[in-house]
C-alpha cells in the first residue's frame, strides 16, 4: 500500500436555527463576524447548541440573546447539513431548523453579533443578496421553493 494520504482537518458544529414567523414574514439578521465569508451576510437567528443544552433550549436562548424575543414552543422542521470551506479546515454544520412564532416584531439586536434586521416574505427572502448559503438551501427544502 503506497500512496499519499491527505487528511483534511474537519470541525463539526451543531446549530439550532429559529425560523421566526410573524404575519407571513420571516426575521432575517445581518451578521457581524471576523470571518469574511460570514460578515454582513443575512442569516436566520440561532447559534451553537451548548454542551448539555437541548436544541429547543438553544434556539430559545439564542433568540432571546440576539433579538430580545421570547418565543413559545419551537417546532422542529428538520435537520440539515452544510459544509463550509474555511482557510484552515472544512467545517460541517448541522442545522436543526425550528419554526417559532412571536406576537411581537420589536427586535433588540445584540450589536456584536448582528447589525441589522428585516422582516421579509418568502419571495423577498429568495431575492435578498448576501445570504449565508446553508440557510438558502434549508429554506428551499423546507418551503419547496419552485424557482420563482
Amino acid at each position: 500500500r503506497h500512496g499519499i494520504i491527505v487528511t483534511v482537518p474537519h470541525k463539526q458544529l451543531f446549530v439550532a436555527v429559529g425560523i421566526v414567523e410573524h404575519d407571513g414574514h420571516f426575521l432575517m439578521l445581518r451578521r457581524v463576524s471576523s470571518v469574511p465569508i460570514w460578515h454582513h451576510k443575512w442569516n436566520l437567528p440561532g447559534g451553537k447548541v451548548a454542551p448539555g443544552e437541548t436544541p429547543e433550549d438553544a434556539v430559545r436562548r439564542e433568540l432571546a440573546e440576539e433579538t430580545g424575543l421570547v418565543v413559545g414552543t419551537p417546532e422542529l422542521l428538520g435537520i440539515y447539513t452544510h459544509h463550509w470551506q474555511l482557510p484552515e479546515h472544512t467545517q460541517q454544520t448541522f442545522l436543526a431548523a425550528y419554526r417559532v412564532s412571536t406576537p411581537s416584531r420589536n427586535i433588540t439586536l445584540k450589536a456584536d453579533e448582528n447589525d441589522a434586521y428585516q422582516w421579509v416574505t418568502l419571495d423577498e427572502f429568495y431575492k435578498m443578496e448576501n445570504h449565508l448559503d446553508g440557510n438558502v438551501e434549508m429554506m428551499r427544502s423546507l418551503y419547496d421553493f419552485d424557482g420563482r
